[in-house]
């Protein structure tokens, strides 16, 4: 969270510099999250670090910050129409920490600054390459779908050789994008079969584990990992 925290930063730096920053001027931050309550993305909920951070760095909300947010609620099929609208906003800055978010903001605009966090920003299409991403968006790579998703598959294969099934822990957009692939590729490799379904809503977030381990499933997640980009 903290390097999310550092791209967002300096993002807002970026444009303090090439807008002359004076004392007068107001910066208008938006803020999308699949997940949760709109009230939780505040400094008094989830997002304390951030505004912290914001803080920190000499932006302050109801000073020289003002901060739109927007949740779809754990709705996915809201996420579209959310990123319109805030994009119809022009704020100076988006910050999610959704690849789905951003993968909607890519399709929205190419002017308005957004930070975010995804598994794989060059296999995504959200960045030409780590190094130099182009565009208009930036932020932090969890992990290299292709790569770290089989050695943890492997890692596990070692850890617990009787192991059959494997409880693939991600929403329904992380199950059919590349890390998704990536996985199912490695485990039919590894005579592993991921159990699903994807997790599409708080409910069944809380059943699918509890599957797995019924089921004789070992659980795998997102891999570790983070870079700027």
């Amino acid at each position: 969270m903290r390097r999310l925290l550092l791209a967002l930063g300096l993002t807002l730096l970026t444009i303090a510099g090439a807008t002359s920053q004076t004392s007068g001027r107001v910066y208008r931050m938006a803020i999308i999250s699949p997940t949760g309550s709109v009230l939780d993305l505040t400094e008094a909920g989830r997002l304390r670090v951030l505004f912290q951070e914001l803080r920190r760095r000499g932006y302050v909300e109801g000073h020289n910050l003002t901060v739109e947010r927007r949740s779809a609620e754990d709705r996915p099929e809201r996420i579209p129409d959310l990123v319109q609208e805030i994009v119809a906003l022009k704020p100076d800055v988006i910050f999610t920490t959704s690849g789905r978010v951003l993968d909607h903001i890519k399709a929205a605009t190419t002017t308005v600054p957004a930070v975010g966090s995804t598994s794989d920003p060059v296999g995504d299409g959200l960045a030409a390459s780590l190094a130099r991403p182009g565009g208009n968006i930036t932020g932090v790579s969890i992990g290299t779908a292709g790569e770290l998703v089989g050695k943890r598959l492997e890692l596990l294969r070692e850890l617990i050789p009787g192991a059959t099934k494997v409880a693939f822990l991600t929403p329904r957009h992380g199950w059919e994008s590349i890390y998704g692939a990536a996985a199912q590729e490695a485990a039919a490799k590894l005579g592993f079969s991921l159990i699903g379904p994807p997790l599409d809503s708080p409910h069944r977030r809380g059943r699918v584990p509890s599957r797995g381990c019924r089921h004789g499933g070992a659980t795998a997640g997102r891999p570790p990992g983070q870079r700027i980009w």
